[in-house]
Order: C-alpha cells, then sequence, then structure tokens
C-alpha cells in the first residue's frame, strides 16, 4: 500500500468520529430506552412490550453460556418467555437495575454496530458487579433504529 493510500484511508476513518458522544442520538435513544427495560423494582417485571418494540422482526439474543454449556441463538419472544419463566419460579422477584457505562456506537448508513458495557445490581448485592458487555447490530427501519441481534457477556459478582 502506498504513502497516500494509507494516509487517504486514516483520513476517512478519522472523518466518522462514531464514538464521539453525541454523535448517534437517534441510536442513543434506542439503547437509553431499551436498557430501561432491563430494570424493573421488586415485585414488578420488565416492560416487555417496550423491550419487544426495541427489536426488528426476526432478531436473535445470544446470552453467554455457562460452563460446559454452548451459546444458543434465540428469537426476541423466546428470550422473553424464557425470563418471565426464570422471575417467575423466583421466590419475591427482587428487582434489578442495569444501566449503560460506555456505548460505543459506529454507524455505516442504515446499519450500527455498538458495544456497550453495562452495570448491573440487585437489591442486596453486597458489593458492586463487574461490568458486562453487550454487543449488538442494529438496522434502520424507516426513521427508527431497531436490533437485529443482541450478544451479551453478563456482568459478574466480584
Amino acid at each position: 500500500m502506498t504513502r497516500r493510500a494509507f494516509l487517504g484511508i486514516a483520513a476517512l476513518a478519522a472523518s466518522n468520529p462514531a464514538d464521539a458522544a453525541g454523535a448517534h442520538p437517534d441510536i442513543r435513544r434506542l439503547l437509553d430506552r431499551l436498557y430501561r427495560t432491563f430494570s424493573y423494582a421488586p415485585q414488578q417485571e420488565p416492560d416487555w412490550a417496550t423491550m419487544r418494540a426495541c427489536f426488528l422482526d426476526g432478531a436473535v439474543f445470544v446470552l453467554e453460556a455457562g460452563a460446559g454449556q454452548r451459546p444458543v441463538a434465540q428469537g426476541i419472544d423466546a428470550f422473553i418467555a424464557d425470563w418471565q419463566k426464570s422471575l417467575r419460579a423466583e421466590s419475591g422477584k427482587p428487582g434489578f437495575s442495569e444501566w449503560i457505562e460506555q456505548a460505543a456506537i459506529r454507524r455505516n448508513g442504515k446499519v450500527a454496530t455498538v458495544d456497550v458495557t453495562f452495570g448491573a445490581r440487585q437489591p442486596g448485592d453486597l458489593r458492586a458487579r463487574q461490568p458486562g458487555l453487550d454487543s449488538l447490530q442494529l438496522m434502520q427501519d424507516g426513521d427508527a433504529w431497531k436490533v437485529t441481534s443482541f450478544v451479551v457477556q453478563r456482568e459478574a459478582r466480584r
């Protein structure tokens, strides 16, 4: 590669500050709305309808697999059904909070990739949890952004 070609590529990359704060407010609004749905008060459940509305039909959700298990992709409806089942199995529904600590957004036309570092806690956690990482693919659907895939590396208790 010539020096001129390299400098051209470097200039192109530098001219698209995808991760700059406030660079993609429409995508950030989707992320904020989605992550609010992951939080719920004790004796309550997440806002399933708003959560579902953040995903494009056919979107996939992949949770980090446990030891000795393989990750499995599932649709948003199956993900929600599994979460509802686990909440109903818990005694007392203790509540849960999840928030975005940092979001790196890279947009290219009608497609975006987002890496979210998130924090989480349940009432009664004695120590802060280690942050988790979510990797999302988004697609612009008309005027709205929708999640097409959501891959999770869970937060861990310290």
